[in-house]
């Protein structure tokens, strides 16, 4: 993840805030009810969520059988 932050493309972001989710988006949608109920719930209701989705114990077997 490091390797893609310091693409020049990321270079104006400070990346610190974006991960503290404490920058402002430049646009936010209007949004009906009923629009987000596909969405994981905890996104939408600002919790924390882990970095991926994918379970600890895959995770493991992933990096495992990386080569």
């Amino acid at each position: 993840m490091k390797e893609i932050l310091e693409h020049p493309f990321f270079k104006p972001l400070d990346i610190p805030a974006l991960m503290a989710k404490k920058l402002t988006p430049g646009y936010m949608p209007d949004i009906n009810d009923g629009e987000l109920k596909y969405f994981d719930q905890r996104l939408i209701k600002d919790q924390t969520v882990e970095m991926s989705i994918v379970p600890a114990d895959r995770q493991k077997l992933i990096g495992k059988n990386k080569n």
